[in-house]
């Protein structure tokens, strides 16, 4: 990578956000975090990563609130998005789909289904469709 992509990490719980920001880095991608939906709004609108990972539920502002809102931002409106929830609820995946979510991951989450989503996620031509062998809990809803 000439200049590694800019990752945007917005959930509360503090082991998730360790983890997944140890791992993204070790990958190779720069990171940002937020620990909740109004600050990861903020950071998006400021940094603008080329990608963002968002729980649904969480204090302050969830997930869908936070992605509504950068959606009406001239500036962020085509981030691409990926969420990870324990909400599995078929409105929960509707709701991510209206917003332009490109996954739904399942916690608990493999980290292999997470890489998977982001490295599809940045590919300029965003060829989502789950691969062969892809783990169940990741759902490409695009």
């Amino acid at each position: 990578m000439d200049k590694a992509k800019l990752i945007l990490v917005v959930e509360d719980d503090p082991h998730i956000i360790r983890a997944v920001g140890v791992r993204l880095k070790a990958a190779g991608y720069r990171v940002l975090e937020a620990h909740d939906g109004l600050k990861g709004l903020d950071l998006a609108k400021k940094a603008l990563p080329h990608i963002i990972i968002a729980d649904i539920r969480m204090p302050v502002m969830d997930g869908f609130t936070m992605l509504t809102n950068l959606r009406a931002t001239t500036g962020t409106s085509s981030i691409p998005a990926v969420v990870f929830s324990a909400n599995i609820a078929d409105t929960a995946k509707a709701r991510a789909k209206e917003l332009g979510v490109i996954y739904f991951i399942e916690k608990p989450y493999s980290f292999a289904s997470l890489m998977q989503a982001v490295e599809k996620a940045l590919k300029p031509e965003r060829l989502v469709a789950p691969a062969s062998g892809e783990d169940a809990k990741s759902v490409s809803i695009q």
